[in-house]
């Protein structure tokens, strides 16, 4: 069986099974670094046996996956565990419900996030690290999946 993905480059055809995957499987990285699973927002999806080793695009062969699992971007061996996000409390949990609520994008980083605040006139008065731990908390997050 081919793959529907290309050395080329991706298909409409694996395009249509990364969104499946993803929508079924759910956002979250599945790959696992150093005995723990990232979960990391999963924008991509791997083989578990890779296509080179006879690996197939069949759904169970395919797991959600970020982009830095996924093209080898993995950090060093020496690095620190992946897990979850930080738990944040006080000012920088309240900044981080505050731009969610204002549909700030992830992506977003202090610039933004203050002057969304700003133009928004939200009462919070966040420090620039209290901002800048909750810009970096939505953005290994990820986005709010709506139901």
């Amino acid at each position: 069986m081919t793959s529907a993905l290309r050395p080329t480059g991706s298909t409409r055809t694996w395009r249509r099974i990364v969104a499946y995957v993803l929508e079924h499987k759910g956002r979250r990285c599945q790959m696992t670094r150093h005995g723990r699973t990232c979960g990391a927002h999963a924008t991509t999806v791997q083989h578990v046996v890779q296509r080179r080793h006879g690996g197939t695009d069949d759904l169970n062969n395919l797991i959600p996956a970020c982009t830095g699992c996924n093209y080898g971007e993995r950090p060093p061996a020496g690095a620190a565990p992946l897990g979850p996000p930080p738990v944040l409390t006080g000012r920088a949990a309240a900044v981080v419900d505050a731009l969610d609520a204002l549909g700030v994008a992830c992506a977003a980083g202090r610039r933004q996030a203050v002057a969304a605040l700003d133009r928004w006139n939200v009462p919070i008065r966040p420090t620039g690290a209290q901002v800048d731990a909750a810009c970096a908390y939505r953005r290994t997050r990820g986005p709010l999946t709506r139901l």
